[in-house]
């Protein structure tokens, strides 16, 4: 699928990568979604690759085999990942009269319906959003020094 994300969550996304640890060198932005190189080290250096280049050196980037991925926020892969005791240490569901704790440092509770979900990180960081992996992801951005840019 090539459609582009909404821009909240392609802006969310770019921060992530960053977030992350991703050097800018391995994220990519095609058609309006963000992608990044996930690297396996190779099982040997290839001897091809040192003669194409008549050098006995492999280059750098030949040491490592790997894939280009989606880094969609919205993925539970990707904010579940960063649920727990270095990331986001709480998570509820909030409306305007109530809230439900999903998640509050190890206890986890259900979803309630049509609210903004509330993620809240390490010193009172905290991302808001209707998607969860908005909310989770913009809270991890916010505790990696990656916030919002704006009155959001």
């Amino acid at each position: 699928m090539s459609t582009p994300w909404p821009d909240d969550v392609f802006d969310c996304a770019v921060r992530l990568a960053r977030s992350l640890g991703y050097e800018e060198i391995d994220v990519s932005h095609h058609k309006g979604r963000v992608y990044v190189f996930c690297a396996e080290q190779s099982d040997c250096f290839t001897e091809k690759i040192s003669e194409l280049y008549n050098t006995p050196v492999t280059p750098l980037w030949a040491i490592f085999d790997g894939d280009w991925r989606e880094l969609d926020p919205r993925d539970p892969t990707v904010w579940g990942a960063l649920i727990g005791p270095p990331g986001v240490k709480k998570l509820k569901y909030q409306s305007f009269d109530f809230f439900t704790v999903i998640y509050d440092g190890g206890k986890r509770g259900a979803p309630a319906i049509e609210a903004d979900y509330v993620a809240t990180c390490g010193d009172g960081l905290k991302g808001t959003h209707k998607d969860i992996g908005i909310a989770v992801c913009e809270a991890y951005n916010a505790l990696k020094g990656n916030p919002r840019r704006g009155n959001e």
